[in-house]
C-alpha cells in the first residue's frame, strides 16, 4: 500500500509538472500575437497622421513581442519534452525497484 501511494504521488507530480510547462507553450504564442496586434492600432493610426516615429515604435514593440511570446512557447515546449523524458525515467526507475525489492 505504500509503495503504492508514492506511485501515485509520483504520477501526480509529473503530470502537475508537465501541465505546466504544457500551459506556458500554448499561452505563450498567445500573448505574443495580442502584443503585436495592440500596438498595430495605434501605430498604423500614427502613419495616416504622418507620424512615423509613432508607427516606428509601435512596429519595434510588436515584433519584439512577437519574438519574445514565440521564444517563451519554445522554451515552454523544451521543458515539457525534458519534464517528460524525466518523468518516464523516473517511473520506469521505481517500477525497477519495486520489481526488485519485490520480485
Amino acid at each position: 500500500l505504500a509503495d503504492k501511494g508514492g506511485l501515485v504521488a509520483l504520477r501526480q507530480a509529473g503530470k502537475r509538472r508537465i501541465e505546466r510547462a504544457d500551459f506556458i507553450t500554448r499561452i505563450a504564442p498567445m500573448l505574443g500575437l495580442m502584443g503585436t496586434l495592440i500596438p498595430l492600432g495605434p501605430g498604423l493610426a500614427a502613419l495616416g497622421e504622418g507620424e512615423l516615429s509613432i508607427l516606428t515604435t509601435a512596429m519595434t514593440v510588436a515584433f519584439d513581442t512577437t519574438v519574445i511570446g514565440l521564444l517563451a512557447g519554445i522554451i515552454g515546449f523544451v521543458l515539457g519534452r525534458m519534464r517528460r523524458r524525466w518523468y518516464d525515467a523516473a517511473m520506469e526507475a521505481y517500477e525497477m525497484q519495486k520489481a526488485e525489492t519485490h520480485g
